[in-house]
């Protein structure tokens, strides 16, 4: 069954709280003022079972005003399982990215999976965009259009309140961390669309 079909969530029997989720180990090296590289090893869990693991690593380059990045991950052989019908990454797949960073706002734009020719989302391009005009608001907004159909996907988010004002002084970001997330998607096909999905997040760093 393909990860586009959202039919494969039909039927699904209810889960417990835990039934499924992931852990990750990072880390991230900061070699230059300039220069940052990272990586990530993924531990996939099923009913407190071991259901695979999955890496990624990747190196970001910030010249004046931009960070440019390449990004490689693999995946568990379930690892599309665990995927929104709209993620398109793939197992093996390698994305590249460039940002443009200001106070108030940023841009960026990627293109995946650069590497394998036959995989989902091949040469894809994205952009997207955030505005923030205070600490404790964003507004965001982007789109993608689909290289392997005539498929294409808009997006809208707010993040609200900035972490950062409930931490000690010696334990804040210079940038703002939002705690309540909120994200809209219309998926498309021939112009048309035809699927709407609504995701709302809480994320707090310990």
């Amino acid at each position: 069954m393909q990860r586009n079909d959202t039919t494969r969530f039909d039927d699904i029997p209810e889960k417990h709280t835990l039934a499924e989720f992931q852990t990750s180990l990072v880390l991230h090296l900061q070699m230059h003022k300039r220069v940052q590289v990272g990586g990530r090893v993924d531990f996939y869990s099923r009913d407190f079972k071991g259901d695979g693991e999955g890496f990624s690593y990747g190196v970001i380059l910030k010249p004046r005003g931009l960070q440019v990045g390449l990004h490689y991950q693999r995946f568990p052989v379930t690892g599309p399982r665990w995927l929104h019908p709209l993620d398109r990454r793939v197992d093996k797949g390698t994305t590249a990215s460039v940002a443009l960073q200001r106070p108030a706002y940023t841009l960026a734009f990627q293109l995946t999976n650069v590497s394998e020719t036959q995989g989902l989302g091949y040469l894809e391009p994205r952009l997207g965009a955030e505005w923030r005009p205070v600490r404790a608001f964003a507004l965001r907004a982007g789109g993608s259009l689909f290289t392997r159909s005539r498929g294409a996907l808009a997006t809208a988010g707010i993040g609200l309140l900035d972490a950062n004002w409930f931490r000690s002084r010696e334990d804040r970001l210079r940038v703002p961390e939002d705690i309540l997330s909120f994200g809209l998607a219309i998926l498309y096909d021939s112009g048309r669309p035809v699927q709407g999905y609504t995701t709302l997040t809480f994320a707090w760093r310990l």
